[in-house]
Formats: C-alpha cells, sequence, structure tokens
C-alpha cells in the first residue's frame, strides 16, 4: 500500500505533465482604450456577411468583457503571436471588424435580441474595420472617444 505523501508525489506528476500537454496560449496584441464617458463592450469578427458569433448578449455584458471609461483592456484571441494574423487572414475581407456598445444598450436588450439582431439593427456605438496593415500603423491600440 502506498503511503499518502507517495500518492500525492504521483497526483502531483501527473498534473504536470497533463497540464504541460494543454496548449492554453492567448494573444494580447491588441488593446482598446475607452475615452468615452461610457461603460462599453466589444464584438470582433473576421467577417461581414455571415453570422457573427454564438455568444448571446450576455457575454457581452459580463464584468471581464466590459471597459470602463478611461481604462484600457486586451482584445484577447487564443492562440500564438500571429493568431490576429491567421484570424484575420481567415476572413473573405481580409480585415478585423470590430462593433462597440453601450452596455446599457446591451442591457435593455438582453433576452429579447440577439447580439447578431443588434448590429444588424445598428444599436452599436460605432463600428470599425482595420487591415492588418491599418492595425500595424496605430501599433494594435485603438481608442474610443464619441
Amino acid at each position: 500500500m502506498k503511503s499518502k505523501k507517495t500518492r500525492i508525489f504521483s497526483f502531483l506528476v501527473v498534473c504536470y505533465f497533463v497540464c504541460a500537454c494543454v496548449d492554453v496560449r492567448t494573444n494580447h496584441r491588441l488593446s482598446l482604450t475607452d475615452k468615452s464617458d461610457k461603460e462599453i463592450s466589444i464584438l470582433y469578427s473576421n467577417h461581414t456577411d455571415q453570422r457573427l458569433t454564438e455568444n448571446n448578449v450576455a457575454y457581452y455584458i459580463a464584468d471581464w468583457n466590459i471597459t470602463k471609461p478611461d481604462s484600457s483592456s486586451d482584445i484577447v484571441i487564443s492562440g500564438g503571436k500571429d493568431a490576429w494574423h491567421y484570424y484575420i487572414e481567415k476572413g473573405r475581407p481580409k480585415k478585423l471588424f470590430i462593433y462597440i456598445f453601450d452596455t446599457d444598450t446591451l442591457r435593455k436588450y438582453n433576452g429579447s435580441y440577439s447580439i447578431d439582431d443588434i448590429v444588424g439593427e445598428h444599436k452599436y456605438l460605432k463600428s470599425l474595420s482595420y487591415s492588418e496593415k491599418d492595425l500595424d500603423k496605430i501599433d494594435w491600440k485603438i481608442t474610443f472617444n464619441q
């Protein structure tokens, strides 16, 4: 019968190897600064002619997706250092589309509209589109000041 220390050590070794096999890289290159007086949330996409997202409105009003006035947040994508490049290239227009929402508007329509409906009805503060070259010019830093 194994001792308690041996079982704990074995468990930790197994955990180490399992975790080492999982590649959980994220790319934080793109950032958003909110210079407005509104609390905002964004949706990004690499296309304009399909359903934009599987996420519902509640996803965009969750605390971790909100950027408060006079603050910045990273727009994160899964993958390594070239994740944004591959994401933009995968879309037919070869652009990154960003929709900026007032979180009060999202809360108002949460449960009655999908995020695609909100975009379709132009209930966002601003829509932006960037080629990879455009993003390089602004050093991958987007500023919203409406």
